[in-house]
């Protein structure tokens, strides 16, 4: 999409392609599958699907989501500067300014929905509760999250 008419959302598109960035650098980082194909979903307006790519589109939501929480646990255990959000929500500043930028201007790109979603609750992956980047802290706790909420406090609590 072409926004040089429009110099706000001109600058809403280089935060998207910026946090698109950071997906793609932390599924590489993972050794998590990230084709051009998901790339170009994370671009995409959010009625820009045909029924039967909806599938697919739901797996690179998902999977971005889970890419995105993953980076900022990196990020702050590599010791960025970060800024509270929110109770249970604390991000490096360089991840909040951007996602400000796109949440404000409204980019209507699918990566505004795997920010949305990665912060507030996964629908699409059936979560009801916002995530809670301040439980994710350790490596113990990061592994224990395959085994759901009650696994990382768990493990949070005997140091993992």
């Amino acid at each position: 999409m072409n926004y040089e008419n429009d110099p706000i959302m001109e600058k809403a598109a280089v935060s998207g392609n910026w946090l698109i960035a950071q997906i793609k650098k932390e599924a590489k980082a993972t050794d998590s599958p990230f084709e051009a194909w998901d790339e170009w979903v994370l671009r995409q307006r959010f009625d820009g699907f045909e029924e039967e790519d909806l599938p697919h589109v739901v797996m690179t939501h998902n999977d971005s989501v889970r890419l995105v929480r993953s980076a900022i646990v990196r990020a702050k255990k590599s010791g960025y500067e970060t800024v509270k959000v929110r109770t249970g929500l604390t991000l490096p500043t360089n991840w909040q300014a951007h996602y400000e930028v796109v949440y404000t201007t409204e980019l209507p790109w699918m990566v505004s929905a795997v920010m949305q979603n990665a912060f507030f609750g996964n629908p699409l992956a059936g979560e009801e509760k916002p995530w809670n980047s301040d439980l994710v802290i350790s490596d113990g706790v990061k592994k224990a999250a395959g085994w759901g909420v009650a696994g990382a406090i768990i493990a949070s609590l005997f140091g993992g």
